[in-house]
């Protein structure tokens, strides 16, 4: 909404496992929300400083997008890191 710099990463778990947590790093300070499964709603906006991370935990769910919510190109999500932890079905 107004965002020109939004980009999305899509994480989805290996067939017969639901992600369980989720950690994403970004080497640029920005803002990021995400969306879980099938949803379209995204969740409320989290602060990421460079080279900082952000986790979502309790996700319980085959698959997990991130989208960059940086309204400049100097706040763009520039993933340098991402650790996943799965659980079987």
């Amino acid at each position: 909404e107004g965002t020109k710099y939004t980009v999305s990463y899509y994480l989805t778990a290996k067939d017969g496992y639901k992600l369980s947590s989720v950690t994403i790093g970004s080497s640029m300070a920005t803002e990021v929300a995400y969306t879980i499964g099938t949803s379209t709603t995204k969740s409320t906006s989290a602060s990421v400083s460079a080279n900082g991370k952000y986790t979502v935990d309790d996700i319980n769910a085959t698959s997990i997008t991130f989208y960059c919510m940086g309204t400049s190109s100097s706040s763009r999500l520039y993933v340098n890191y991402l650790s996943a932890t799965y659980v079987e079905e």
